[in-house]
């Protein structure tokens, strides 16, 4: 990639289950955008924003020994059942502020998890790149990094639905971190060819 070139914002929503790597791929895509765009502001959200924040005001122990899957899980879906599109609504606004501060910047949504949430990131012109690793893999990753989880926590319905939203693009991340980073290079270079 040549550095400093003008180049279509930037505008993923990564789909994946449970430690399949989409703030690892989020992380690096905000490097790569730093790196290799003249406008590098650049907005990584997620839907899950909202129910980190009640649980920060509210129930600041539960962070103690991890993510707390299970709470989250739990509060993400009770406020679905009464409005299916709070936690969009919630994403959305602040899109909206940002767009008003930071005009033309680069958006990564790192935690689409239902099919109204990959729909809704469509509308606005977001590529959904769905991050893909083996359930070994990820429950490995899970029990290296010391995360707080249960084995339920993988087939949650919050899981499930992330095979009904059919991605733009799949990375698989079975292998190396060197080879998640050139495929998300590989990813970049596609978007900004337009041929995502």
């Amino acid at each position: 990639m040549d550095e400093g070139e003008a180049r279509p914002l930037v505008k993923i929503g990564l789909v994946g289950g449970i430690r399949s790597g989409k703030d690892t791929v989020a992380n690096y895509l905000q490097e790569l955008i730093a790196t290799h765009y003249t406008n590098d502001s650049t907005l990584t959200l997620g839907f899950s924003d909202g129910i980190t924040q009640i649980l920060e005001d509210y129930l600041p122990g539960v962070f103690n020994d991890g993510k707390p899957r299970e709470v989250y899980q739990a509060i993400g879906q009770t406020f679905r059942r009464f409005n299916p599109d709070v936690w969009i609504e919630q994403a959305l606004e602040t899109i909206e502020v940002n767009e008003m501060l930071y005009p033309n910047s680069h958006y990564i949504m790192r935690d689409v998890r239902q099919p109204n949430e990959a729909e809704a990131l469509r509308s606005l012109g977001f590529t959904i790149v769905k991050v893909v690793a083996d359930k070994d893999v990820r429950i490995q990753r899970a029990t290296d990094s010391h995360d707080n989880y249960t084995l339920e926590d993988f087939n949650h319905g919050t899981e499930l639905s992330i095979d009904q939203i059919v991605p733009d693009i799949v990375i698989n991340n079975d292998s190396t971190l060197e080879e998640l980073y050139d495929t998300v290079e590989d990813v970049l270079l596609s978007y900004q060819s337009g041929k995502l």
